[in-house]
């Protein structure tokens, strides 16, 4: 993929991506390794969150958006896999087989979708916030910020824990079952787009090195102020399986926009 600023991507009729910077965004770097994976002929627009330019021209808020030719903005991530598969059939990242089909989009709502794991773990991080006055999980002005987006009720930390605890365990049995089916993916030989978002997921949860995910000191340290109340709850098979993605598919360092000087030192 090539980045380009805003005024190149407006100008452009083919395939755009509006990717979120700064900071490991699991919708954002799902959607382009499935662009990168497929080959397809995209322009990326880095965007600060928030910034006023960009969602003038999108018309969403937020971050990933696909934009492609006079078609209306695509932001949700199925909606963005499903452009991707259009453009691109091959390789295919949708199950033909209907069951399993089924299975993927649910597994991968239960990931990204509302009251999923991200949502959920962004509770946990709010709460904490809360609880601590700033000191652990999201500082004051963040916690304040995403409670606000995520529903945050005071004390709904324990419920929101149990459902990422849930959701993992059965992630974690579903890649079982791929496994014994000798492969490496969670329906066994048959890579899907629940094995990027899986991966996109887990790096936005227990983040990767500083050589391969240079993040912003304050991004960094917010990450990983959480990562107490949430790495005994990660099973190792799916951290395992996110190595496995990321030295076979989704190459590293991880690009998340910055330039030397806006990351963190190692």
């Amino acid at each position: 993929m090539r980045f380009v600023d805003l005024d190149t991507a407006k100008r452009a009729e083919g395939m755009r991506l509006v990717l979120l910077k700064g900071a490991p965004s699991p919708w954002s770097q799902a959607a382009k390794a499935i662009v990168e994976l497929k080959g397809i002929d995209a322009l990326g627009v880095w965007m600060r969150a928030g910034d006023p330019e960009v969602t003038t021209w999108t018309g969403i808020p937020n971050a990933p958006v696909a934009m492609y030719r006079g078609e209306p903005s695509y932001s949700g991530w199925a909606e963005i896999l499903n452009l991707a598969e259009r453009l691109a059939p091959t390789p295919s990242l949708i199950p033909t087989d209907v069951e399993r089909r089924i299975q993927m989009f649910g597994l991968a709502n239960e990931l990204l979708g509302q009251q999923g794991l991200v949502w959920n773990a962004r509770l946990m991080a709010v709460d904490l916030g809360f609880q601590t006055r700033g000191q652990h999980g999201w500082a004051l002005p963040a916690a304040e910020y995403l409670g606000s987006r995520y529903g945050y009720r005071e004390g709904c930390g324990p419920d929101a824990a149990a459902r990422f605890e849930a959701i993992l365990g059965v992630l974690d049995a579903r890649l079982l079952q791929g496994q014994r089916l000798t492969g490496p993916y969670y329906f066994g030989r048959e890579m899907s787009a629940l094995d990027i978002y899986s991966a996109t997921v887990l790096d936005s949860l227990i983040p990767l090195p500083h050589d391969v995910c240079p993040l912003p000191a304050k991004t960094r340290a917010a990450f990983e102020s959480r990562l107490d109340a949430i790495r005994p709850l990660v099973p190792e098979s799916l951290l395992a399986h996110r190595d496995m993605m990321h030295e076979q598919h989704i190459p590293l360092p991880m690009d998340i926009g910055l330039g030397p000087q806006e990351s963190s030192n190692p």
